[in-house]
């Protein structure tokens, strides 16, 4: 459940939508069509009704620019069907044109660059009384700007779909959250995130960068060393690793995957590692953890709690509770911690997130899970309690 714990974070970005361009043989009932302009497969005859619409509206919004219309000197015109599949200087006296060019994408429409804006709209009306122009507008594309697109090969490569889903492996295009938008203002700079987990390997040159160990602690051994250990498979501990990674990965320096707010800091809370021993019990370990440097930290992720069986009730202990209640009223200086926390894996076995209490709490958002296709995962639980749902990988396979 590591990366819809995550991705929370930009819910709110986004989705692109995406429109085929492409002809289409219905009848405008409205006049007579040619047999000649039928055979054609360019002017408005030929737009779906879509891309018409699209055109008429950018026709339309020219009037709002009132005498603005004057400045503009690059403009978008498209020639009427029985003209559409003529050169335009067949069509026009050009003389007063700096430049024009086919729009490739489309037969029929051209941008013109005229020597001056105050000659333009008075020439296109013109060209427009005489039967050959559909409808023109000014061209004001130019005032936008790029999305930020950083250079991490996992990103460029597309093997991060859950940040740019282009619908690759069968998936659907725009399951994603899309933070390219928001990128070039939120990027995670100022935030400090709380990952506990069961440690943090912080020698990962993508993550070193941001990894900030004078604020990290192990609460299993009692130390600031929040380096994950062997397990008894003989495996080291991956999973807070794999969650920093998502969280917080540096972006843009050509190693690795992209952060989701990769200029975020991360603090490693080492906690819930296969061979940890508390040095308190266990409730008392799991309220240190949930209020570790408080003062510093903006938000705290989890994805532990009872066992997915169905069968278990999980319950949070008193100082636990007491300190997710503190850390709702105190943290981040008086607005609130935000404690993000895992539904639950259970749902092959029939388990529902309401049983975990961590997952259940008021002062958590509890976060579902789905796969690139945008269904839920074969692992996520179901429950009322659950907030939001984010990108995630299916647990048996698949993306």
């Amino acid at each position: 459940m590591k990366s819809q714990l995550v991705l929370i974070l930009f819910v709110t970005s986004i989705a692109a939508n995406f429109i085929t361009i492409e002809s289409t043989d219905s009848e405008d009932t409205s006049f007579e069509i040619s047999a000649e302009i039928r055979e054609k497969d360019c002017g408005p005859f030929s737009f779906s009704e879509r891309v018409k619409g699209a055109f008429l509206k950018k026709i339309k919004a020219q009037h709002s620019y009132h005498s603005e219309l004057h400045n503009f000197k690059s403009w978008i015109i498209i020639i009427n069907d029985d003209f559409c599949d003529k050169d335009l200087e067949y069509l026009f006296n050009l003389t007063l044109l700096e430049d024009y060019k086919s729009v490739e994408l489309i037969e029929g429409t051209w941008r013109v660059t005229f020597q001056n804006g105050d000659v333009a709209f008075e020439t296109l009306e013109s060209w427009e009384k005489e039967g050959k122009l559909w409808g023109f507008y000014p061209e004001t594309a130019s005032t936008k700007n790029l999305r930020y697109e950083p250079n991490d090969p996992f990103y460029v490569s597309g093997d991060q779909w859950y940040l740019d889903n282009d619908g690759s492996n069968n998936g659907n295009a725009g399951i994603d959250i899309n933070p390219q938008t928001v990128w070039e203002d939120y990027a995670g700079d100022g935030v400090i995130i709380g990952i506990i987990d069961d440690g943090l390997d912080y020698n990962n040159p993508d993550l070193s960068p941001n990894f900030l160990d004078s604020f990290s602690y192990d609460y299993c051994d009692g130390d600031e060393d929040v380096y994950p250990s062997e397990g008894e498979d003989g495996e080291v501990d991956w999973h807070g690793t794999a969650v920093a990674g998502i969280v917080s990965a540096k972006g843009n320096n050509s190693l690795g995957i992209t952060g989701v707010s990769y200029n975020s800091g991360l603090v490693g809370i080492r906690l819930v590692a296969e061979s940890c021993t508390a040095i308190t019990d266990l409730d008392q370990s799991e309220a240190q953890a949930l209020n570790h440097r408080l003062d510093m930290i903006d938000v705290y992720t989890g994805s532990w709690g009872a066992k997915d069986d169905g069968l278990t009730l999980g319950e949070i202990g008193p100082y636990s509770l007491t300190a997710l209640e503190r850390g709702v009223e105190e943290g981040r200086d008086g607005l609130g911690s935000v404690y993000v926390w895992a539904a639950g894996n259970g749902r092959l076995n029939l388990d529902n997130s309401n049983k975990d209490a961590y997952a259940n709490s008021r002062y958590t958002i509890a976060v579902g899970s789905t796969n690139w296709k945008g269904e839920l995962t074969n692992h996520s639980e179901s429950g009322s309690n659950i907030m939001v749902v984010a990108p995630s990988n299916n647990s048996n396979g698949g993306t």
